[in-house]
């Protein structure tokens, strides 16, 4: 055995998953047809355009259907400016908002529809005649509770039909389409106590708790009494259930430090579950967060598997290759997958994913803080499943520490080590960690000595995933049942040849 790394494990389960209640938003900025938007000339040739000239409104870009510009003599014209399809399951309450200028003329009509079949058929939410609403320079903000047609369904999408009734017309301008639920609140992370990262520092019997209250609707909202409950689970149980009073601008939020404090000054795992109860709140979903926090570790054996929340242990991912992930793992991990070990930490990465170019930086997972003062001989051992396909030399499961709170970090360990990572996860891709083709088809323990963080006071393990490109075969990688140990055989091998 060798000194080798801990291995880390990832985010509080939903820690700052932020539920928008703004399903579409959408100011034509970039005067084109947006993503997922159609244009259907449904009579004649011309569609909807996108311009920024003449001004209209604040001055960015917007949608128009130009029938002016087009001439007396060029009739008849149709044409419909349709939006993705929004899914607003969970919503109580939606909301329909744009701005508009319709210069009405006679036999013209500006029809605003809405359909919950995929288009098969449509509901007239307003149709626009003979009288104008709106100018160049005033937009008219129109506001439309669509509760009644859209409110919990699942494939729901929205038109903007223009016709001239076969006669001269003139033009609609639109801007600024929103489709939203509110009033809507929630709780998006808990911002104190925070993850312990640094050294020498360690929860204790009065800690403050702060939380995020966001809004996720579009306009500001005033809130008196809102309820605010946390439950703290752990070494030592606490509740608190304060109200919060203020306002809160649209799409913003307000960090609320709670009357009271909690007791963590016990050793172990303190599981948060924080939520709040707008009464009148149109999409419960995002209520609340179960996110958790671990206390400097200072006793061993320290064990974890991960069955009753994460460990406290913390993810952060990479853009373009994402993060890890919690839970059970998929039956595509086989025997052994769906069944057998409950929860795991695990990554996953599409066949074909990836680019042609080097290593990417990982998504990382990082363990709490371990005070090795008393130990002599410290052991790491945890089980691992999966595979990882080399991606052409440069895929691999990467375990590193730090011993400066995560200023630098130290590779564990190389995939030439037949007593770590080389010996269950096939051949050597350069880097050091697990990487190769080779598949494991059931769960298998590795070990490792980590001599080298003997009578270290602050250590921090962490994985991640050096990827390039997932190839044929899918990447697929789990990690379960750690522990660490003062073991009391002290275990030495050579490790590698310097000279010659």
């Amino acid at each position: 055995m060798k000194c080798a790394v801990a291995i880390t494990t990832f985010l509080v389960l939903c820690s700052s998953v932020a539920y928008s209640d703004v399903l579409l938003n959408e100011g034509f900025n970039a005067s084109a047809l947006p993503a997922g938007w159609s244009n259907t000339a449904i009579q004649g040739s011309q569609g909807w355009s996108f311009r920024n000239t003449p001004s209209f409104g604040a001055g960015t870009s917007y949608a128009v259907f130009d029938d002016n510009a087009l001439g007396a003599g060029v009739t008849p014209n149709q044409a419909v400016l349709r939006t993705p399809t929004l899914d607003l399951t969970g919503r109580t309450r939606v909301t329909l908002r744009y701005a508009h200028y319709w210069f009405g003329v006679e036999n013209t009509l500006g029809a605003v529809e809405i359909s919950t079949n995929g288009g098969t058929s449509w509901s007239t939410i307003v149709n626009y005649e003979t009288t104008t609403d709106g100018s160049l320079a005033a937009p008219s903000v129109v506001t439309h509770d669509i509760t009644a047609l859209a409110a919990g369904q699942a494939s729901v999408q929205i038109r903007f039909r223009y016709s001239d009734g076969g006669q001269a017309g003139r033009f609609w301008y639109l801007d600024d389409v929103q489709v939203f639920a509110a009033p809507d609140v929630g709780i998006t992370a808990l911002v104190a106590p925070a993850i312990l990262a640094a050294c020498g520092v360690n929860y204790g019997s009065t800690e403050a708790v702060t939380v995020r209250i966001q809004n996720f609707g579009p306009d500001s909202i005033t809130l008196t009494n809102l309820p605010i409950s946390v439950s703290v689970n752990g070494p030592i149980n606490s509740n608190l259930n304060p109200t919060y009073t203020g306002t809160i601008a649209g799409l913003g939020s307000v960090d609320f430090t709670l009357p009271g404090t909690v007791n963590m000054s016990a050793e172990g795992v303190y599981a948060f579950t924080v939520s709040t109860g707008l009464g009148t709140d149109a999409f419960l979903a995002n209520n609340g967060i179960s996110v958790t926090r671990s206390t400097r570790v200072v006793t061993f054996p320290y064990t974890q598997n991960f069955e009753a929340n994460d460990g406290g242990w913390q993810a952060v991912s990479a853009a373009g290759i994402g993060t890890w992930l919690y839970g059970p793992l998929p039956a595509t991990y086989g025997v052994d997958g769906a069944e057998g070990r409950g929860n795991s930490w695990r990554i996953e990465i599409a066949p074909g994913s990836g680019t042609g170019g080097g290593g990417n930086e990982p998504p990382y997972l990082y363990s709490p803080v371990y005070d090795f003062t008393g130990t002599t001989n410290p052991l790491l051992s945890f089980e691992i499943k999966g595979q990882v396909n080399n991606g052409g030399g440069w895929n691999n499961i990467r375990v590193e520490y730090s011993l400066n709170g995560g200023a630098s970090w130290i590779t564990v360990g190389s995939t030439a080590d037949p007593t770590w990572y080389g010996r269950y996860l096939g051949i050597n891709t350069g880097f050091g960690g697990f990487g190769g083709n080779t598949p494991l088809g059931d769960w298998t323990r590795v070990e490792r000595a980590v001599c080298a963080l003997a009578g270290q006071p602050c250590v921090r393990f962490r994985v991640g995933l050096v990827f390039r490109n997932a190839g044929l075969l899918p990447i697929e990688f789990a990690i379960d049942n750690l522990r660490i140990e003062n073991s009391p055989n002290p275990d030495v091998m050579v490790e590698a040849i310097l000279s010659p």
